[in-house]
């Protein structure tokens, strides 16, 4: 009985080192510093900034519209215009670096909250009522968190995280 006892402990223990070591890989995989070599060309910079884009939630029109990522922006589209991987890299390392606070700032949340709100409307009629009563309910709570004088970023980031989950399970 304890040879056995020994048995599943010890594959609970790696059981959580792996899903420790998946969750670390995962999180440098997302923070785009570094492209993996099956991908340095333009077209792997344009689909890990793609990736990370939807990953935060946010579209090509936020990183044009937000003043902290505009320059590094039309750098990164005249880059992408002459696929120059010398002049795109750089822009592609700020762009990305810029990404988590620009997913975190409360003009950006307000457009996703909108866009949010836009693509409910749109598949809205489609849901069962409890669903769409629901849904409707978490979109609520995140534009009263988002009204709010100062918004809790974390609060704020939980309640979109959970209206996005539910808005891609509808796809």
């Amino acid at each position: 009985m304890k040879r056995r006892w020994t048995w599943f402990s010890t594959l609970a223990v790696l059981a959580v080192q792996l899903g420790a070591c998946q969750d670390r890989r995962e999180s440098l995989s997302g923070q785009g510093e570094v492209v993996s070599s099956e991908s340095p060309s333009m077209t792997g910079l344009k689909k890990v900034l793609r990736q990370r884009l939807d990953r935060e939630g946010l579209t090509e029109e936020d990183l044009a519209a937000h003043p902290d990522t505009q320059g590094a922006w039309a750098q990164w589209r005249e880059a992408v215009k002459k696929d120059d991987e010398a002049t795109g890299r750089p822009a592609h390392q700020a762009l990305i670096a810029h990404l988590p606070a620009l997913a975190a700032d409360p003009e950006v949340l307000q457009r996703k909250l909108e866009r949010v709100q836009a693509k409910l409307t749109k598949s809205g009629d489609e849901l069962p009522e409890a669903r769409r009563e629901a849904l409707a309910s978490h979109v609520a709570d995140l534009a009263n968190k988002l009204a709010a004088p100062e918004p809790d970023r974390a609060s704020v980031g939980m309640a979109l995280s959970v209206v996005e989950r539910q808005l891609r399970n509808l796809d």
